[in-house]
């Protein structure tokens, strides 16, 4: 069986979905949003988190891998008595995940729960995804992208859930290039069969201030989606400012492209204008 590689599973989650669920995160995603909050989940290899405030600097990590570069082999965090140190990504089969999610599964159907699949971007694991939904069919299965992946993917994903979360982030292709690193084409194309469909969606759109908190990006996803059959809300996402606490825990700089501590607008009285519902999370 092919493997994936999962960086967390969350019990216990509400806002996923109906009921409560299990929310599984897939390493890996070939956008690069400045907004990220997920940072670990962009790679799609293992990586070591450093948290320098659990960190006594007592130096038994500094010579406990060989290697001159990290090679993930998990010495340093096993010698690391104070938790400063974790391996975040593991590899796993489908199988092997849905056992986990087996032992729970009186407590979800109770609950009129399920499973929900999110990122990093489910997509970019399209192999390891197929077959995670089918080992998991049982359940209610919501899958939560971006929609930037091949349609072949897609569709077939899709078609074996019964619920997705569709991030819109940017609709402008431009911007989106700017602000993500990647066009906006596949997930447009995405989102249109998504609107064709009858298949159950919410929208999830997260506001950045100053780059999408505007009406003209509300106005055109209120005209992306009006009418979809399928369509039940629009979830909005406002700009947390705890965004960039993670980067520094794989040595990296967070250094957003717009003014984070800028006030965000939200403009939702737009989607009333097209019969929408939405709601603030």
């Amino acid at each position: 069986m092919i493997k994936g590689i999962i960086f967390a599973h969350k019990e216990f989650s509400v806002h996923d979905g109906p009921g409560i669920r299990e929310t599984v995160f897939l390493k890996g995603c070939p956008l690069r949003c400045f907004w990220c909050h997920n940072p670990e989940g962009q790679s799609f290899e293992k990586e070591i988190l450093f948290k320098k405030n659990l960190c006594l600097d007592c130096g038994k990590c500094k010579n406990a891998c060989e290697s001159r570069n990290c090679c993930v082999c998990g010495k340093c965090v096993t010698l690391c008595i104070h938790g400063a140190r974790e391996i975040c990504g593991e590899e796993l089969t489908a199988g092997e995940f849905a056992g986990r999610i087996l032992k729970h599964g009186d407590f979800l159907r109770q609950n009129k729960g399920g499973v929900t699949i999110s990122g990093g971007e489910p997509l970019a694991q399209p192999d390891f995804l197929i077959e995670l939904l089918n080992a998991l069919k049982e359940f209610h299965i919501a899958l939560d992208t971006s929609g930037y992946g091949e349609s072949k993917i897609f569709k077939e994903a899709i078609r074996k859930v019964k619920l997705v979360l569709f991030d819109i982030k940017l609709t402008d292709p431009e911007l989106h290039i700017k602000h993500t690193g990647k066009d906006n084409r596949f997930i447009l194309e995405n989102l249109s069969f998504l609107v064709s469909s009858s298949i159950p969606f919410y929208v999830r759109m997260p506001v950045i201030p100053g780059l999408n908190d505007n009406e003209e990006h509300f106005r055109k996803t209120a005209e992306l989606v009006k009418n979809a059959p399928g369509l039940l809300g629009i979830d909005i996402l406002p700009y947390q400012h705890t965004a960039g606490a993670k980067y520094s825990q794989l040595g990296r700089i967070y250094n957003p492209s717009f003014d984070q501590t800028g006030k965000i607008t939200i403009p939702d009285y737009i989607f009333t204008q097209y019969f929408i519902r939405s709601r603030i999370l």
